[in-house]
C-alpha cells in the first residue's frame, strides 16, 4: 500500500463521520463508503449554486439564470405565444438540469481526490441541508522545506507564492467567462492588495516594495504563508439562502475545524528542524470575511479589482493553530 493512500486512510480514521451539536448534526460525506449517493450531491450542488445567487462574481462564474440559460421566469410567463412561452420554459428546466448534474459529479470528484474531505450540515428533525464545507487536509505536514531555498531567502519564497497565487486568481477569472459574457472585455481599473500599487522601483537592485512588505509580514510566525502541501484549505463553503443569516454558518465552520486535526508543521534551516503553527487557510468574498473572523480567522491579502465597474473584492485570510511544540532539533 502506498504511503499516499496510507496517510489517507489515518487521517479518514481520525476525522469523526458525524457530530451532534443541539438541533444540528454535521455529517463527513463519505465518497469511499456510499459511492453512488447521487442524490446528496445533487442536494448539495443545488445549495452551492442556490447561495451564489448574491455575489456579483460567483453569480457570473456560477449564476443558473445568465450562464447557462436559465431565464428569469417572470419574463418567460410574460411572453404572450403559449408555445414560444413553454418552449422557453423547457429549454430552461433542461439546462439548469444539466447545470445541476454537471456540479453534482462535479463536486463528488473532487472530494473523492486524496487529501480531501468534506461535511455537510443538517436540521435533525427535518434532515434538510443547511450547508456545506469542503476542505483540503495533507495527509503529512512534516516533510522537508528549506526556508532559505531560493537567491533571496525567504522573502522571495513567500513573495514568489502570492504572486503566483495571484497570478492564478487571474487565469481563473478570465478562464471562466466565455466570449459573450457581459464582463469578458474586462478592464483592471484597480488592483490592490497589501503589497503596494503596479510599478514599482526595484529597492537596491534586489527587492521591490512588495517583497519587503511580505518579509515583514513573515517575522511574526502567526503571518507565516506556507507552500500549499503544508495549509490546510477551506475549498468551498456555503449556507443555503434560507438558513442565513441565522449564525449557522459559523456553527457549521467552528464543528469543521475542530474535525480537523491540529498537527505542527516542521521546516528545516541549515539542519535544524522548528515545529510551527498549523495554517487554516482560505478565499473569502466581502459577504464571509465577518464570519471568517468569528471564528478566529485573520485577513492577510486582500484585493479589490473593478472589472467593466463592476467591483469584485477578494480576500486571503488564515487561520493559525498553534503546534503542541516549538523546539528545535538536529536532523541526523
Amino acid at each position: 500500500m502506498s504511503e499516499d493512500i496510507k496517510g489517507q486512510l489515518k487521517m479518514r480514521e481520525e476525522i469523526e463521520m458525524e457530530v451532534e451539536m443541539g438541533e444540528f448534526v454535521l455529517r463527513r460525506i463519505d465518497p469511499w463508503n456510499d459511492p453512488w449517493a447521487r442524490r446528496e450531491w445533487a442536494e448539495i450542488s443545488l445549495g452551492f449554486l442556490d447561495s451564489f445567487e448574491g455575489e456579483p462574481l460567483a453569480w457570473h462564474q456560477y449564476g443558473a439564470r445568465y450562464h447557462y440559460g436559465l431565464q428569469n421566469y417572470k419574463e418567460i410567463l410574460s411572453i404572450g405565444n403559449q408555445k414560444e412561452r413553454i418552449d422557453k420554459l423547457q429549454l430552461s428546466i433542461g439546462a439548469y438540469e444539466r447545470l445541476l448534474h454537471t456540479q453534482a459529479r462535479t463536486l463528488r470528484s473532487k472530494y473523492t481526490r486524496p487529501g480531501r474531505v468534506s461535511w455537510a450540515l443538517y436540521e435533525k428533525s427535518t434532515n434538510r441541508l443547511i450547508g456545506f464545507s469542503g476542505w483540503i487536509v495533507p495527509n503529512d505536514m512534516r516533510q522537508e522545506f528549506d526556508l532559505v531555498q531560493g537567491k533571496h531567502g525567504v522573502v522571495w519564497t513567500m513573495f514568489k507564492w502570492i504572486t503566483d497565487t495571484i497570478n492564478s486568481w487571474i487565469d481563473w477569472l478570465t478562464y471562466l467567462w466565455e466570449p459573450d459574457h457581459p464582463l469578458h472585455n474586462r478592464r483592471w481599473d484597480q488592483f490592490d492588495s497589501i503589497f503596494v500599487s503596479k510599478g514599482d522601483m526595484f529597492i537596491n537592485g534586489t527587492h521591490t516594495v512588495e517583497e519587503l512588505a511580505v518579509g515583514d509580514k513573515v517575522k511574526d510566525h502567526s503571518y507565516l504563508i506556507y507552500p500549499e502541501a503544508y495549509r490546510v484549505f477551506l475549498n468551498d463553503f456555503f449556507v443555503v439562502p434560507q438558513y442565513q443569516r441565522m449564525g449557522l454558518g459559523k456553527i457549521m465552520l467552528q464543528l469543521s475545524l475542530d474535525q480537523i486535526p491540529v498537527r505542527p508543521v516542521t521546516f528545516e534551516h541549515n539542519g535544524q528542524y522548528r515545529q510551527y503553527p498549523q495554517v487554516v487557510s482560505l478565499y473569502g468574498s466581502e459577504e464571509g470575511v465577518s464570519l471568517y473572523r468569528k471564528c478566529g480567522f485573520q485577513l492577510l491579502i486582500g484585493w479589490d479589482p473593478i472589472l467593466s465597474g463592476i467591483r469584485v473584492p477578494v480576500y486571503y485570510m488564515q487561520l493559525i493553530r498553534p503546534a503542541t511544540s516549538t523546539t528545535s532539533s538536529t536532523h541526523n
